[in-house]
């Protein structure tokens, strides 16, 4: 086009809502344009015709209408005269090259008619060549054209394999028959015909354009074998040959070769060369189109087979194309989108609104953006990630936008439970310590005090989990929660602030105001039990911020001193009751009867006094009775009750409640003392009990008495899985174990005992 002598214009028209011609832009002219428009590029490219040349309207020839009929119809016009607003008369045509792109050629009047003929060919290949993009170029058609315009005897198109190291011959034009006779005198088929690139010639050529060769030999650069060329010069009269190479914006295509007769001129150099660079914009246009189509379809493969909802808009916002993935979201087949807005189909006014107003901000910006959108159905609110990416035309304009929408709920909601999760408690579903310390801070201004915070700990939560489980203890927790959620105000902040601590913080309230809150907490705890019959205890302190210079950590410390000085007052209280509520329920489910602890403390007494144990000892051995099988607590009551054998795994749960009772008693400082008789009642003399398998006098003393109170006790009153013995057959077993299962210094003493009071029937009445 640049090398033209005549003017050329490229345009796009431009069309208004209605689809009529009202401008056209100047997308590229060559230099002979420039000269006769008396206009730049500069001044040319991408301004409309209007701005440029003011109103054109009324020119002999319309341009505006015709271009547009043009753009429109696709049928090239020509014209005669005067183009105004251009100097000077002029033939020439208007064709289109796709959509609304059209090339407007001039040629000044009185041109000779062989160029006529060669302009016509011309613009025949702009028009038809243009037209065939849709499949493979007619090369032949190429090469036809060329071989009218140029006067050659034959005309041959070579094409660049992709990665250039070889060109094949596409299409040769010229007398049949001598074309085959050729191919004979070669030994091969000159169409299809692979040649090696031979760089120098390449290069040549490249910086040449059309170059010219004396003869055949010297244009194949040696690909022809000499003989073979001379034979086929003398065959056919041969003489100079012409070599223009395809190529556009820089890339090489290939090139065509122009075999003229001996003494005869090549016609119409310039045309030439604007055909072969016509040309070569139609084969990278025809590559391209066909890349574009691969690309098309393995996007419709990819977006078919995709859960996403993709979708092509235009400017109004109506789909172009839509994958089946919106069917499942929006109920509707994707043939019933097409060419239809949100709206029209029934989606809520917020979410098109908010993603039609993103989808005119792409087409504005040309670029691309995400948006996070939410729609409401039947009470289920959905939530969606939706990206829009620009795609562009020719010319660079947005087109049309591509809005690919994934269902992003599951991740929201997880998003959601996880920020939840960081600044709530899981099991109470109250604020955790970060959020309240984050909070507590927010909150320390002038206008939120007083500010007064109440510190809580949960009495007797570590012998809870140490007598029923965690499980016992987890449901006191969130009675707790509960009891406190029922005692706050809606504006009061509470939460759990450590294992068995809460914490409720009060903006703008007063010491008084803290305090009787405290109160209500209390009363609504007092006589209150879980549902495995724990009471509920809560022990409670508060302090108040008044004054800015008060640290808030000093202020923290103060509700916590007061909260333990509390404590020391109602944990041995609770502890007791707590005590007392364990052994209830333990003789609910098993033979652990107040019945049988007291012949136990009775029998037990005996044996102390005759062993003559020291007071604290004899203390200590009358709590650890009380207490003994209080790990009991945890073992199914089906197993303590059972009446057969137990199986190697119920034993094992057994014997697992020395150590829970041990636990238990290590819950609190006033029954430590006793943890170790607790924990050891149930070892052997001769080291073959449980739970570690002590012997002798190793086991403490209190254990050992345990050990002969309880097991006469058991096997002169009836149990589940045994009837009861008399009290002789009792003395016979206690006998016949001492120094292997009992103590048999404590034997011998406890049956003394017996005799003494006539072998126990006075015990038995008693």
């Amino acid at each position: 086009m640049q090398r033209n002598p005549d003017p050329i214009a490229y345009q796009r028209v431009v069309v208004d809502d209605d689809g009529m011609p009202v401008d056209y832009v100047f997308v590229d002219v060559n230099a002979a344009f420039e000269s006769m428009s008396g206009r730049t590029r500069k001044q040319l490219l991408g301004k409309r015709a209007t701005d440029v040349f003011g109103e054109i309207r009324g020119a002999a020839i319309d341009w505006i209408g015709t271009l547009g009929y043009v753009a429109a119809t696709g049928e090239s016009l020509r014209f005669e005269g005067q183009p105004e607003p251009f100097p000077g008369q002029y033939e020439g045509a208007v064709c289109r090259l796709d959509g609304d792109h059209v090339l407007t050629l001039f040629r000044e009047k009185g041109f000779k008619s062989d160029e006529a003929k060669a302009f016509e060919v011309l613009l025949r290949q702009l028009q038809q060549d243009m037209d065939t993009s849709s499949g493979d170029p007619d090369f032949q058609s190429m090469t036809d054209d060329l071989l009218a315009l140029s006067g050659a005897e034959f005309v041959a198109l070579n094409i660049y394999e992709d990665d250039g190291s070889k060109t094949i011959t596409r299409a040769i034009s010229g007398v049949h028959r001598a074309i085959r006779r050729a191919s004979e005198i070669m030994g091969f088929e000159l169409v299809g015909k692979a040649w090696d690139v031979i760089p120098e010639r390449a290069q040549s050529i490249r910086d040449g354009r059309l170059i010219r060769f004396d003869n055949l030999y010297e244009s194949a650069s040696g690909a022809v074998p000499r003989w073979a060329a001379n034979v086929l010069e003398k065959l056919f009269d041969l003489g100079a040959v012409y070599v223009v190479e395809l190529a556009h914006d820089g890339q090489s295509i290939g090139d065509f070769i122009l075999f003229m007769g001996r003494d005869k001129m090549l016609n119409a150099r310039s045309l030439i060369e604007l055909y072969a660079n016509q040309s070569g914009v139609i084969i990278l246009r025809n590559r391209a189109e066909r890349s574009l189509r691969s690309r098309e379809q393995q996007f419709r493969t990819l977006a078919e087979n995709s859960p996403d909802v993709i979708t092509r808009v235009d400017r109004q916002c109506r789909r172009l194309y839509t994958n089946a993935a919106a069917e499942r979201v929006l109920g509707h087949h994707p043939d019933e989108l097409i060419g239809r807005t949100n709206g029209e189909v029934g989606i809520e006014d917020t979410m098109t609104t908010a993603w039609e107003g993103a989808i005119h901000g792409v087409f504005a910006t040309g670029r691309a953006r995400s948006v996070e959108l939410s729609s409401s159905s039947d009470g289920d609110t959905r939530h969606y990630l939706i990206r829009l990416a620009p795609e562009f035309d020719d010319t660079g304009d947005v087109a049309t936008v591509l809005s690919v929408s994934r269902d992003i709920t599951k991740r929201k909601r997880t998003e959601d439970h996880i920020r939840w999760m960081s600044f709530h408690d899981s099991l109470t579903g109250l604020y955790n310590r970060r959020f309240l310390d984050e909070e507590m801070r927010r909150l320390d201004t002038h206008r939120k005090r007083p500010l007064s915070l109440i510190m809580a700990d949960i009495n007797g939560l570590k012998l809870v989990n140490d007598a029923y489980g965690h499980s016992a203890g987890d449901e006191l927790l969130k009675r707790v929660a509960e009891i406190f959620r029922r005692a706050c105000r809606k504006e009061d902040i509470l939460g759990r602030w450590g294992g068995d601590e809460f914490f409720v913080l009060l903006p703008q309230t007063d010491s008084r105001a803290a305090g009787s809150l405290c109160a209500r907490i209390t009363q609504l705890s007092e006589g209150t039990y879980t549902d495995r019959g724990i009471p509920i205890s809560v022990t409670l302190g508060h302090a108040t911020k008044t004054h800015p210079d008060e640290e808030l950590d000093m202020i923290i410390a103060h509700a916590e001193d007061a909260m333990y000085k509390e404590k020391l007052l109602a944990s041995r209280a609770h502890r007791n009751a707590l005590i007392d509520a364990l052994l209830e329920s333990l003789a609910e489910k098993s033979c652990e009867t107040r019945e049988h602890i007291g012949r136990m403390r009775r029998n037990a007494g005996m044996i102390a006094e005759k062993l003559a144990l020291s007071p604290p000892e004899r203390d200590r051995l009358l709590l650890a009775i009380d207490l003994h099988d209080v790990g009991q607590i945890s073992v199914p009551k089906e197993i303590l009750l059972k009446p057969g054998a137990l199986t190697e795994k119920e034993w094992q749960i057994i014997k697992k409640h020395p150590e829970n009772g041990y636990r238990i008693a290590r819950s609190g400082d006033d029954l430590a003392h006793v943890a170790e008789a607790i924990l050891h009642h149930h070892e052997r003399w001769d080291g073959t009990g449980y739970p570690l398998g002590l012997e002798g006098e190793s086991i403490p003393i209190e254990s050992r008495v345990i050990a002969v109170a309880d097991a006469f006790d058991a096997m002169t009153h009836a149990r589940p899985y045994r009837p009861a013995v008399s009290t002789d057959e009792a003395v016979r077993e206690l006998e016949d174990f001492a120094g292997s299962r009992f103590d048999p210094e404590v034997v011998r003493v406890f049956v003394a005992c017996l005799r003494d009071a006539g072998r126990g029937e006075a015990i038995e009445e008693e």
